[in-house]
C-alpha cells in the first residue's frame, strides 16, 4: 500500500464511496462506505440540552452533537 499522501484527492463525495477504518474490538482494517457511516450518525441519539453550558454541565465532551429544540448543535 502507498503512502496515503500519494493518493488523489477526490473532491466529490458519493454515497457509495469508500473509507477505511478500523473495526472496535478486533482492531481489524475494514471498508467502510460512506452512505453507512452517515446512516450510523444519523441513528445515534441527540440528546437535548438549553445551551452549550449546559451540555458540558451534563458531561457532553467537546464536538458531541446535542440539540436544542429543532436546531442541532455541536459543544465547543
Amino acid at each position: 500500500m502507498a503512502r496515503i499522501s500519494t493518493y488523489p484527492l477526490d473532491g466529490t463525495i458519493v454515497a457509495t464511496d469508500k473509507l477505511l477504518g478500523t473495526e472496535e474490538g478486533s482492531l481489524v482494517t475494514k471498508n467502510f462506505k460512506v452512505e453507512d457511516l452517515t446512516s450510523y450518525c444519523n441513528t445515534q441519539a441527540v440528546t437535548e440540552h438549553a445551551d452549550n453550558a449546559a451540555a458540558i454541565a451534563a458531561g457532553l465532551a467537546i464536538n458531541t452533537r446535542y440539540r436544542t429544540g429543532d436546531l442541532l448543535k455541536i459543544v465547543h
